[in-house]
């Protein structure tokens, strides 16, 4: 897994990333980057067996992460 970070976050647009929220794992697919790079805006997924990832819709962080102070990764 990759930590990603301000320097790194551009490179990863469109891949699947994890993350804690209140205590459980989440997955979501980075949509966009603040300009600054320090907020992740997301699309919340949840693991299918059928194609792998679905999106789901979901109010939790308002579908953005600041990657500042919080630990996100990336899935190889």
């Amino acid at each position: 897994m990759v930590r990603i970070t301000q320097d790194n976050s551009k490179s990863y647009i469109g891949r699947i990333i994890q993350y804690n929220s209140r205590g459980e794992l989440k997955y979501a697919i980075i949509k966009k980057l603040s300009p600054t790079g320090k907020t992740l805006y997301i699309q919340p997924v949840e693991p299918n067996p059928i194609s792998l990832f679905k999106e789901v819709n979901t109010n939790d962080l308002n579908n953005t992460l600041e990657i500042v102070s919080r630990k996100v990764y990336l899935k190889i």
